[in-house]
């Protein structure tokens, strides 16, 4: 069965390493869109190669230390199995497996954690995008003042100062303790006062 289930594993990991080279990295640097799209692909895709290191560190760990300490191993969680593998290979000798079992977890762990860090960033930026209250706005966000010309009507912007976000923010409170302003985000739902 381990000749059979190491050339599957193996096509495996190097489709996943071929998406992430040639689809999920261009994906990545040429459109800022479509990053989210990229984390999520890295994510799932370490799953894949995380199943792949799981079996070979399975397999190594039952090869060179017995059935015992593959129990062992299972029941911490089933990640006692990997550092066992590398416990198994070094005392047995087996140098040969022990790059293999490095590239494995990296294979794993790192697209994960990039992948999560991207659709984390992703999803930060646009919270605070979406969510800035006015005494958040950045300094130079343009407010609308109506100029009226003699041919034509225009809007024009123009950064707020200081005093301005100040006097807004201000007048938002304001409104909010008046009870001017409805924060209720559920209208079915009666407020608890």
């Amino acid at each position: 069965m381990q000749q059979d289930l190491f050339p599957l594993l193996e096509l495996a990991v190097a489709i996943c390493i071929g998406i992430w080279v040639l689809i999920l990295l261009p994906m990545f640097f040429f459109n800022k869109k479509t990053r989210p799209l990229v984390g999520v692909g890295l994510v799932y895709s370490s799953y894949v190669t995380g199943f792949a290191c799981w079996i070979l560190a399975f397999i190594v760990t039952y090869g060179t230390l017995g059935g015992f300490w593959l129990a062992i191993g299972v029941l911490c969680v089933g990640m006692g199995v990997f550092p066992l593998a590398v416990i198994g290979a070094v005392v047995r000798g087996q140098w040969s497996v022990i790059p293999d079992l490095i590239f494995a977890i990296v294979t794993m762990i790192v697209p994960r954690v990039l992948g999560q860090w991207i659709v984390y960033r992703h999803e930060r930026s646009v919270s605070e995008t979406a969510g800035a209250m006015p005494s958040e706005m950045p300094a130079n966000l343009p407010t609308p003042s109506d100029t009226t010309s003699t041919t034509e009507s225009t809007t024009k912007w123009h950064p707020l100062s200081a005093e301005e976000k100040s006097h807004l923010c201000r007048q938002y409170r304001e409104a909010v303790e008046a009870g001017a302003v409805n924060l209720n985000l559920h209208p079915d739902v009666e407020d608890e006062e």
